[in-house]
């Protein structure tokens, strides 16, 4: 029975490795800097986050470009980069705390001005997003209680 477990588990995990066209991450800044796939940062403009007692130094955001594998035949893959960005904002503690803090973005769109989307969690990372363009700005909202709470915003610039 764990041979098959294992089995299961290891095709599962090669299954999404070999996935097409899904967006992946770099594993960490230097790994994207060795990849050619490092553009630059967005620096927070407030050096601080408050939510309620809590106080977090701002991170810069550091961003990459936007790719995807692609398999021609059996783990052969080849790189495919699309326009818009990768951005990662490395909030680690935030991922291991009790505090559960989402951190939102600020987007619009025609059906609604502002939106906020959630930014996916991404052990290793911090938190990680897809924008289809490359921003001179960004806002982001961090929020306790799936942003019902505690909240607080802070604007990033591209360096």
């Amino acid at each position: 029975m764990a041979g098959i477990v294992s089995l299961v588990y290891l095709v599962k995990k090669l299954g999404y490795a070999m996935g097409d066209n899904i967006i992946h991450y770099s594993n960490g800044i230097e790994a994207s800097k060795r990849d050619g796939m490092f553009l630059g940062y967005y620096k927070p403009i407030q050096d601080s986050i408050v939510l309620d007692s809590l106080v977090l130094k701002t991170e810069n955001i550091w961003y990459e470009k936007n790719w995807t594998t692609h398999h021609n035949f059996l783990f052969q893959k080849s790189i495919k980069v699309n326009s818009g960005i990768h951005i990662i904002a490395p909030y680690f503690s935030l991922l291991s705390s009790d505090l559960k803090v989402d951190i939102f973005i600020k987007q619009n769109n025609p059906d609604c001005s502002p939106c906020y989307y959630d930014i996916e969690k991404h052990k290793g990372l911090g938190y990680a997003y897809y924008i289809n363009d490359i921003p001179d700005t960004l806002v982001l909202l961090f929020g306790t209680d799936n942003g019902f709470g505690s909240k607080d915003s802070v604007i990033y610039i591209r360096e």
